[in-house]
């Protein structure tokens, strides 16, 4: 019999997944290159977000949707080869569960009841909690920092505010008709804020805050997704994000779960 509680930890934490020095960015307004065109800003997001390789983090969830409000804290390990390792924590830190993605398949590890998911039925588990529309690939990219899709999209316009502190870009994805709508800071050109729209329909909106500068490249250590056909909103909170460090090998592998000897022998 499935745990749905864990189950629901679990996959909601996906719609939501030495010490490095830090750089906060402030405000400065002497730097704004005004008459960027289009096509430089869309260029300048995506090899800015193509500089982020992986990151590993501790991570902290806030869900809220039609009846429910929850806080979910995991381990998160995410690289852009589509693979990422999320390890449920319990109120002590010690680990409930495991959701591993590598090579197009997922795998879900309820240790408490020492249950594996994966394949169709995992998929199967994962579609009953939060439907077919938000791509895991989409997922990782929101987990690495980025903007998902960026690169099929074409640059269409775009405008400076009367303040200068931001600029205004649209683009086209020309196959699904989609648009985002992305929001810049006009002295840093980073992201702040991405509407993806269909028609009229908003499918998610995406912002980034809370920038700081790690391993070379500014991350945002606060991220929320907004899914207003779904009535939900998903904050992800960064704790001393590491970012393009080597990666152990077989983090994504297989995870065994423990027999109920080896439990005891612990």
């Amino acid at each position: 019999m499935r745990n749905p509680t864990f189950l629901g930890v679990c996959v909601w934490v996906l719609v939501t997944t030495g010490l490095l020095s830090c750089q906060s960015l402030g405000t400065d307004l002497s730097g704004v290159r005004e008459n960027l065109q289009p096509q430089y800003l869309l260029s300048h997001l995506i090899n800015r977000q193509s500089g982020i390789h992986s990151v590993k983090s501790f991570l902290k969830a806030s869900i809220s949707r039609v009846g429910e409000n929850k806080t979910l804290k995991q381990a998160l390990i995410v690289d852009e080869k589509q693979s990422v390792r999320l390890d449920i924590l319990g109120l002590f830190g010690n680990t409930l569960g495991v959701l591993i993605h590598k090579n197009n398949e997922t795998s879900i590890y309820d240790l408490k009841n020492s249950r594996v998911f994966s394949g169709a039925e995992a998929q199967d588990v994962m579609k009953e909690i939060i439907g077919s529309r938000f791509e895991i690939q989409e997922l990782i990219l929101i987990l690495l920092g980025r903007a998902p899709g960026l690169e099929t999209m074409t640059a269409e316009e775009t405008y400076l505010s009367e303040d200068k502190t931001h600029y205004f870009l649209s683009t086209l994805d020309q196959k699904s008709g989609e648009i985002a709508e992305i929001e810049i800071d006009s002295s840093t050109l980073l992201p702040r804020h991405l509407l993806r729209k269909k028609g009229k329909a908003v499918l998610y909106e995406l912002s980034w805050q809370e920038y700081e500068k790690r391993s070379g490249q500014y991350f945002p250590l606060n991220i929320t997704l907004n899914r207003p056909l779904q009535k939900e909103e998903v904050s992800l909170r960064f704790d001393d994000p590491l970012l393009n460090e080597e990666l152990a090998l077989g983090v994504f592998d297989m995870f065994v779960v423990p027999s109920s000897e080896s439990k005891q022998d612990s």
